[in-house]
């Protein structure tokens, strides 16, 4: 991941950063019983290059995710959010 995202003009602090909440994130799915285990736990040593095939991925633009997150909290008021999201991804 380290040697993707590099090229692409991340600092190394900035990919281990979104890493570390990757593995927060599953590992509350983890503890929610939604996942069996936390595939972002042992990731090993960055390397700085992948032999691995990637694609692009059509992600939320931030008004779609506050929709959504609107509507979650809209239709599910009993639900609990264990862990804050951490800014800048608020």
């Amino acid at each position: 991941m380290l040697g993707e995202k590099l090229p692409a003009g991340f600092k190394p602090k900035t990919v281990r950063g979104h890493l570390d909440v990757l593995r927060a994130c599953r590992s509350v799915a983890v503890e929610d019983e939604l996942i069996a285990v936390n595939p972002a736990a042992r990731l090993g040593k960055f390397t700085t290059s992948s032999s691995v095939e990637t694609r692009e991925v059509d992600t939320f633009t931030r008004a779609e995710l506050t929709a959504l997150l609107q509507t979650a909290e809209r239709e599910m008021p009993d639900a609990t959010y264990t862990q804050p999201v951490p800014p800048p991804w608020r």
